[in-house]
């Protein structure tokens, strides 16, 4: 491979993190997961998995960097996590929530 990784997609990530999996898609980002230990999991368009070996991991990561097709999909999740719009809702009902002493107080029930 010729090519330097500071050209192509400038933000990916690497390992075996489940953030690969839920994070990641909803920033657009690829993620190269490592390994066995995310398997059964679904999957977004943004994965792409390899075995703990060296030059697959570099292959990967390449694809993950360069490939417009690739690149391409990464932009356009499933969304099969959700909308990625769950805090707005979150806010809505917190907002309705009264604020006040009574909030913070905690009463022992054992």
């Amino acid at each position: 491979m010729s090519s330097t990784f500071t050209e192509g997609s400038s933000c990916w990530i690497v390992g075996n993190s489940s953030a690969g999996i839920y994070e990641a898609p909803y920033l657009f980002t690829p993620a190269v997961n490592i390994g066995k230990r995310q398997e059964g999991r679904e999957r977004e368009r943004n994965i792409i998995d390899v075995p703990d070996d060296t030059g697959a991991i570099v292959r990967a990561i390449h694809r993950a960097q360069f490939d417009k097709k690739f690149l391409a999909r990464v932009k356009k999740p499933k969304g099969i996590y959700g909308d990625g719009l769950a805090y707005t809702r979150i806010v809505k009902v917190l907002k309705m929530v009264p604020l006040g002493p009574k909030l913070f107080e905690k009463k022992i029930t054992f």
